[in-house]
């Protein structure tokens, strides 16, 4: 009876622990691929170290670990 219970609780922590661990990496590279870019500025994104786009205000996504944000500029506002 002893063992057989210790099996069964093992196995159950096997499947538990399976799928937390995948959920909480993609919970890691979601959170690395968001970012939010504050009005009045802009955001400069290269990938592999070569220019690839200007984002402008509001939220984006990214690869993480390809793409990063090479720079942070500010807009001001001009008055006509």
């Amino acid at each position: 009876m002893g063992v057989s219970t210790w099996v069964k609780e093992n196995i159950m922590a096997v499947f538990f622990a399976g799928p937390l661990i995948i959920i909480v990496l993609l919970i890691v590279l979601l959170s690395a691929a968001l970012f939010v870019v504050p009005q009045q500025q802009a955001y400069i994104i290269e990938r592999f170290g070569k220019f690839l786009k200007v984002q402008f205000a509001g939220i984006h996504i990214r690869i993480p670990f390809v793409d990063r944000i090479a720079m942070k500029t500010e807009h001001a506002c001009q008055p006509a």
